[in-house]
């Protein structure tokens, strides 16, 4: 059984790649776990709810460093490939250093207006990760466009395993929603050793400078479809906490984690290895569309299985887990969970387009899909969480389905683009 298992992971490069970015989530998130027992008995919604603004605050401000300059470089041929790394290396350091006055600046606007400056300080402090950053940023593009996940399978396991345990062992000495916080600056330094290690790049100083016009008309598309995603999966717990107020707000926060943590790993794992692939069979065949039907095949719908299992046992774990007094979340955090096939599902059909050299038609179907998540998590939540809860899950299937079968024509080889591709 473990010798066929090798073998087919052998032949196909998709499902090993994931099966090492899986291997190394799922170690994080059996540490996460203990994270989670010590925060639910040792933290109040209250501190949930602040510690909430200011990670959903850090995700949506780091979200412009995923800013499409790396999937530029993923994605470009390897003959242009020395000047164009060397041109991202240098915006990198730029992005990091503004994004971090720009946390900076929206600390101190949070602190104003929630009258918290505990709040405030806490997002201050994270803007000190990206100062660690900029030295790693190419390595671990080169990392990527190498498809090399086990070693980024290793560093992310380790860095955030690290997290997890330290967060615990602060929640359980007193430090409160600090204890959420103050982990993710300290273990920065592990993914920056980490991906530096072994130098997987080294910058050819004789190659120059590619155009930063090229570079741009990929990467800018491309971020706002990494904002879109941010909004997607970060400002429902801002919208929740605008509707509901700052408990109800910790309960959600609470079952998003119980419920979506475990198997978004996974799906987080599946993306980081299917955009590469898709990469390469489009350098390979001038089409991805074949190797993205495969991967939704092979890759995908098993994850999705999956999310339908946890659905279905939400009511086993939650109480044994976290405790009794949890236990009202479970239609909560049960719902939450049948979200997840649309997300592998939307993701994929935005990974296709960008392949496939079509980051502006991904910001559309981007955009579709987060206006009518959050519209629909809009309108349930002035009936309470479990009425947001069904109009998110909703929302993310009906348009995740109807964006499948378009995505898919319009990437075919035969089908007519609808715009001219705008990178190689």
């Amino acid at each position: 059984m473990i010798h066929t298992t090798r073998n087919i992971l052998g032949r196909h490069t998709l499902l090993k790649n994931v099966g090492w970015l899986a291997s190394g989530e799922m170690v994080s998130r059996i540490t996460r776990l203990l994270a989670a027992i010590a925060l639910a008995r040792m933290l109040t919604p209250l501190e949930f709810g602040a510690a909430a603004i200011a990670i959903t605050v850090f995700e949506l401000v780091r979200v412009f460093n995923q800013n499409g300059v790396g999937a530029a470089v993923i994605a470009s041929k390897n003959s242009a490939l020395p000047a164009l790394i060397r041109t991202a290396h240098l915006a990198g350091w730029v992005t990091c250093f503004l994004l971090a006055g720009v946390q900076c600046l929206v600390g101190y606007i949070v602190a104003r207006s929630t009258g918290s400056s505990e709040i405030g300080w806490m997002i201050v402090c994270l803007a000190g990760v990206y100062l660690i950053m900029p030295p790693g940023i190419p390595h671990g593009w080169a990392l990527q466009r190498a498809q090399n996940m086990r070693r980024l399978a290793t560093v992310n396991a380790v860095q955030v395993s690290i997290d997890n345990l330290l967060t615990a062992g602060l929640a359980l000495t007193g430090f409160g929603a600090w204890a959420i916080v103050l982990p993710k600056l300290v273990t920065a330094p592990i993914w920056l050793v980490g991906v530096m290690w072994g130098r997987p790049w080294r910058p050819d100083r004789g190659a120059g400078f590619a155009s930063p016009r090229k570079l741009l008309s990929f990467a800018g598309p491309v971020l706002g479809s990494e904002l879109l995603n941010a909004m997607r999966l970060h400002v429902d717990k801002l919208i929740i906490g605008a509707v509901c107020g700052l408990e109800l707000l910790g309960i959600y926060y609470f079952a998003f984690n119980a419920g979506l943590g475990l198997s978004s790993a996974l799906s987080i794992a599946f993306n980081g290895a299917f955009y590469p692939n898709l990469c390469e069979a489009f350098r390979r065949t001038g089409s991805a569309v074949s190797a993205f039907n495969k991967g939704l095949k092979t890759a995908g719908a098993p994850l999705a299985a999956l999310f339908l299992i946890q659905a279905s046992l939400v009511p086993i774990y939650v109480p044994i887990v976290f405790g009794m007094e949890w236990a009202f979340a479970v239609p909560l955090i049960a719902i939450l969970c049948l979200s997840g096939p649309a997300r592998i599902l939307a993701d994929g059909c935005a990974l296709l387009l960008r392949a496939s050299g079509r980051p502006r038609m991904e910001l559309l179907a981007v955009s579709a899909v987060t206006l009518t998540c959050l519209g629909g998590l809009v309108m349930g939540a002035q009936a309470g969480l479990i009425a947001a809860a069904i109009a998110l899950t909703l929302a993310a299937t009906l348009t995740a389905l109807a964006l499948y079968p378009v995505v898919q024509t319009l990437c075919s080889e035969d089908a007519p683009c609808l715009m001219p591709k705008e990178a190689s």
